[in-house]
């Protein structure tokens, strides 16, 4: 699947580092077509036993590649998000940084935000990947002087030097958000998802993937005004013509009935999406029925109405379900 820039590498390294069946012709191809992300796959699949000595080599990769960014006008577009792998490795192997590192980070995911010549994945990725920091690590950063630090460079943080989208409403976005974290108003941000064209699927797509990852964080806490804001947001995006868009909306759905709030009209939603949505939406439904929050009976009404479904993956997934919970 492709991630909010369009591309496949995070997706292929996540496969790579979490399937079962081998996949050394998968790794053979990798390596005669492209060298620089099968060095990042070995990278990660290696860093099990020492995750800090490869956190570190990719500080160092991302200095490197910042201090020559734009020079001579020139932009390089790497094939492998440094950002993303680090964001990947502290979340999937649950990483406790040691101070320095913890540090380090900090500093170069500000500098990349606050910098006019970065493009706008890697800004955008050094967001997510400070969030990342912020709920999972126990040291003590003044993280509002951090926020008032990208305030006062608003000017050059909204800055990138993609060739497309001139003016992306995501980093003001991301940057909201953090604010809303520490004064508890998320109007801004509302304000900035209001202003997303239909027409701009990439922004849509970068919103959306926002969104998934923000709230993953269990120590994420937003107002409930928000939180109602968001799922009639995605209820609104499942109806998108993109399908992209519709089956992530679809999963923040599922991310969002942790909250009581909405809980019961995601519920009665989802339901209705078994009946009159397309399979795709109601595959992520049913591959998802497990991280939907409500009782037993529930997820056996919606795994009926998947087994009575008309597309064979549906009816697949759901008997998968049914036999694998058949002796709880």
């Amino acid at each position: 699947q492709l991630d909010a820039y369009g591309s496949y590498s995070n997706a292929l390294i996540n496969y790579v580092r979490n399937s079962t069946i081998n996949n050394a012709n998968l790794l053979r191809y990798i390596e005669e077509n492209n060298s620089v992300l099968m060095e990042k796959i070995n990278l990660e699949l290696e860093h099990n036993t020492v995750p800090e000595k490869y956190i570190d080599k990719y500080i160092e990769d991302i200095i490197s590649y910042n201090r020559t960014q734009g020079e001579n006008g020139i932009f390089t577009f790497s094939a492998v998000n440094n950002f993303q792998t680090i964001f990947n490795i502290i979340k999937i192997d649950n990483v406790r940084l040691s101070e320095e590192i913890f540090n380090r980070l900090i500093e170069v995911c500000k500098q990349t935000i606050i910098s006019d010549n970065q493009i706008l994945s890697d800004k955008y990725s050094s967001f997510n990947l400070l969030f990342q920091i912020y709920f999972s690590q126990i040291h003590d950063h003044n993280w509002e002087k951090l926020t008032d630090v990208f305030q006062s460079n608003r000017n050059t943080l909204l800055i990138h030097s993609d060739l497309i989208d001139e003016n992306p409403i995501i980093l003001s976005i991301q940057l909201n958000v953090m604010k809303s974290i520490f004064d508890g108003n998320y109007n801004l941000v509302i304000n900035d998802i209001l202003k997303l064209s239909d027409e701009n699927i990439f922004e849509i797509k970068r919103v959306i993937s926002f969104l998934q990852t923000i709230f993953e964080f269990d120590k994420f806490s937003p107002n409930g005004e928000f939180i109602m804001f968001c799922t009639y947001f995605c209820l609104n995006m499942t109806k998108h013509y993109s399908r992209n868009i519709k089956m992530n909306a679809t999963d923040l759905l599922i991310k969002l009935t942790k909250y009581e709030i909405v809980n019961q009209i995601i519920l009665n939603q989802l339901s209705n999406m078994m009946d009159n949505s397309n399979s795709d939406i109601k595959l992520v439904i049913v591959k998802n029925i497990d991280k939907i929050i409500s009782n037993g009976d529930y997820k056996e009404y919606i795994i009926e109405k998947a087994r009575l479904d008309n597309h064979y993956l549906v009816i697949k997934y759901a008997n998968e379900y049914r036999m694998e919970n058949s002796n709880e």
